[in-house]
C-alpha cells in the first residue's frame, strides 16, 4: 500500500482520505424526511387512513387514491406530494392502534359491540386484518368504529384459520377488561 504515516505510526491511504471527505460531504439520511410530523401532508394521510377504518374500506384502496386525486385536482401542492400507498397506510393504522388499544378495549368494556375485519393482502402470503370495533359511546352520544389491532395471517386464508387469528388477537385484549 503506498500512504503516508501519521505521527502515531497509522498508515493513511488515499482510499481513507477520500471516504473521509465523502462523510463530511454526505447529509444524514434523516434530513431527507419530513420532520414535522403535524404538517399537511402527514395530516391528509391520516385522515385518509382514518376514512378507511372509519368506513371499513381495504386497505388497498389508498393504492389507488393518490393517483386518482392528483387527476382530480392537478393545481394543489399537497394531492402533487400524497404518496400514501398500502404499506404506509398500514403503518399509520399500527401506529394509531398501537397508542389507542387500551383506550379501545375500555370503551366497549360493558357494552355491546361488534367487530369486522377484512382481508387486505400485504406481502407474499401475508394478509392482514385489520379489526374495526363498532360500539355506542354514551360518553360522545353517538355510535362510533375504532380501529383495534392489525393481526396478520400468515397461514392461508380459510375461514378457519381467520377466526384463530382473530380470536387469538381478541384473547390478548381479554385482561384489559378483566
Amino acid at each position: 500500500m503506498v500512504g503516508k504515516m501519521t505521527v502515531d505510526g497509522t498508515l493513511v491511504v488515499k482510499k481513507h482520505q477520500d471516504f473521509l471527505k465523502m462523510q463530511v460531504a454526505t447529509k444524514p439520511i434523516t434530513s431527507r424526511f419530513q420532520s414535522d410530523i403535524t404538517g399537511p401532508m402527514t395530516k391528509a394521510e391520516v385522515l385518509f387512513t382514518t376514512f378507511l377504518v372509519e368506513h371499513n374500506l381495504p386497505l388497498a384502496v389508498s393504492d389507488h387514491v393518490g393517483p386518482l386525486l392528483k387527476v382530480m385536482c392537478p393545481d394543489s401542492k399537497i394531492i402533487h406530494k400524497y404518496s400514501c400507498k398500502r404499506i404506509k397506510t398500514t403503518a399509520i393504522v399500527e401506529a394509531c392502534t398501537e397508542s389507542s388499544e387500551e383506550e379501545v378495549v375500555m370503551n366497549v368494556s360493558g357494552t355491546a359491540f361488534s367487530i369486522v375485519t377484512y382481508g387486505s393482502h400485504h406481502a407474499g402470503e401475508e394478509t392482514l386484518y385489520p379489526i374495526v370495533v363498532t360500539s355506542y359511546r354514551p360518553d360522545l352520544g353517538k355510535i362510533v368504529s375504532e380501529a383495534l389491532a392489525v393481526p396478520v395471517c400468515k397461514m392461508s386464508n380459510t375461514g378457519e384459520n381467520i377466526f384463530k387469528l382473530l380470536n387469538e388477537e381478541l384473547k390478548k385484549k381479554r385482561p384489559l377488561v378483566e
